[in-house]
Formats: C-alpha cells, sequence, structure tokens
C-alpha cells in the first residue's frame, strides 16, 4: 500500500506523515520516506529551491522535470522495494505535488501527468487543506514556490485534482496537528479493514 501526503507548503505534511507513521507502524510494517528524495537528483532539487535562477514557467518545467527524474530514483530504490516486502509506504509528497505545482506555473497539464503515468498510483492521497496565509505564517524559511500569490494558485490546484481523483481526501488542516491526525487515521482504519 502507497499512501501520499500532500498540500501547500506549510500545511503540515511532514508533521502528519510522522504521526501517521508513528501509529501505523505499531501495527503493520512501514516505510516513511519523502520528496525530494535524498538521492543525488533529489539534492540537485533542494539546491535549486534554495537559490533559484529564475521564476518563469521554463525553469519550473525544468525543476519539474528534475522531480520526475527524482522520482524514477525514488521509487525504483525505496517506494517498489518496500512495498515488494509487504511494507506500506507513507510518502511526504508524490505525483500530485507535480502536477499541481507544474500546473500552477503555467506548464502544461497533459504534459506533467503524461510524464507521471508511469509511477505507482497512490491508494490514499490526503490533501492537507490551509489557507495560504495560515500556511506561510507557519514557514520559518521560503524557497521558490512560497509565495502568497503562487501557494493560492497551487492551493487551488490541488482543491481541483481532488475533486477529479478517486482514492484522494481533503482534509481541513487548521484544526489542531492531533485533530487532523485522529480524522486520518480513521479514513486510514477503514481502508485496511477493506483489504
Amino acid at each position: 500500500m502507497l499512501i501520499a501526503f500532500e498540500g501547500i507548503d506549510g500545511s503540515g505534511k511532514s508533521t502528519q506523515a510522522k504521526m501517521l507513521y508513528a501509529w501505523l507502524s505499531k501495527r503493520r510494517r512501514c516505510t516513511l520516506t519523502k520528496e525530494p528524495s535524498r538521492g543525488g537528483i533529489g539534492k540537485e532539487i533542494r539546491k535549486h529551491l534554495a537559490s533559484p535562477i529564475s521564476t518563469d514557467k521554463y525553469y519550473h518545467a525544468f525543476i519539474q522535470s528534475l522531480f520526475v527524474g527524482d522520482r524514477i530514483d525514488h521509487v525504483s530504490r525505496v517506494i517498489l522495494p518496500s512495498m515488494r516486502k509487504g511494507r506500506i509506504v507513507i510518502t511526504d509528497r508524490y505525483v500530485l505535488s507535480t502536477v499541481v505545482y507544474g500546473s500552477a506555473a503555467g506548464i502544461g497539464k497533459a504534459w506533467l501527468k503524461e510524464a507521471n503515468a508511469g509511477f505507482p498510483k497512490a491508494d490514499m492521497t490526503f490533501v492537507l487543506d490551509v489557507s495560504e496565509k495560515v500556511a506561510l505564517s507557519r514557514k520559518k524559511h521560503r524557497d521558490v514556490f512560497e509565495r502568497p500569490s503562487f501557494s493560492k494558485r497551487v492551493r487551488s490546484e490541488y482543491l481541483k485534482e481532488a475533486r477529479r481523483s478517486k482514492g484522494v481526501f481533503v482534509i481541513d488542516a487548521g484544526k489542531s496537528p492531533e485533530e487532523v491526525h485522529e480524522e486520518i487515521i480513521n479514513i486510514v482504519s477503514q481502508h485496511i479493514k477493506g483489504k
């Protein structure tokens, strides 16, 4: 099983991924991971996000291409080997991030979806929804994607994709971390029972 956490920066993805891992690993064998990965391309992405060269759509297309390359490495090195061992994989960001961030930057959604079409589909995706104002107030350091106007477009894209995608759950991330966690484990518990 593959579970992905998505949302604008500052929505609480990393916190909730870790909380779910702590809860679920007491019941099942799990792997906690994230994107950008710890591989070579993931390190390159972090450099670009910390010191952006440009903010135009061509630069964003380059960054999203790096994310796809990193995902190829991440899936082959971490996700698939874990799943083959019967582990539940929890990832902080996955395919939906590339689609929504890229489309918010003006890149064609069809190209973004095609570039990610071959990856394993997440069984459950949690989109942690919070206003861009609240999300940015939680962040100490911001990267190229963390501008209020851009975060607003990204949030809108997440909600659009969630409405048309199966297995995507939108969670109100304005609540306390504990309340959000409780809602998530209720959904995960029901899903596991159905397997």
